[in-house]
Formats: C-alpha cells, structure tokens, sequence
C-alpha cells in the first residue's frame, strides 16, 4: 500500500489544479511535504491531517491563500 501521492494524485483528489498546489508550497502554505529529488511527495497523513477540519490553522491559511490571489479589496 503506497503512503504518499504526488502532485496530480492530490490535486485530482481534492478537484483542484496541481497549480494551485505549487502556488500553496512557495507561500508555504497546504499540506506538509517531501521534496525527493525533482518529485514533490506528500504523505497521506499529511494530508488526512490537513483535510481534518479541527485543524486550528487552517482557516487563516486559506484566508491567507485568498487574500495573497484576490487582494484585500477584491472580493
């Protein structure tokens, strides 16, 4: 049973761009991951504990990742 996925097997289990995902990684926000080489991996406890919704931060990440695409006075 394999324990990580790459970009395009996270970005196509949460419906998003794999974008949207590097543009995460360099403002260091989403899920923690490993860089192997060239490859990014991410594990899927990572990702389990990110999907978690009592996860305490994630809410200011994503307002974060909203405000950095849309700026403040965009809505």
């Amino acid at each position: 049973m394999r324990t990580t996925l790459t970009e395009t097997e996270l970005a196509a289990r949460w419906s998003i761009s794999p974008k949207i995902l590097q543009r995460w990684r360099a403002l260091q926000l989403g899920p923690e991951y490993l860089k192997i080489g060239m490859k990014i991996q991410y594990t899927l406890a990572a990702i389990e504990n990110y999907e978690n919704p009592a996860r305490p931060t994630r809410i200011a990440e994503i307002v974060e990742f909203l405000l950095s695409v849309n700026g403040p006075d965009r809505q």
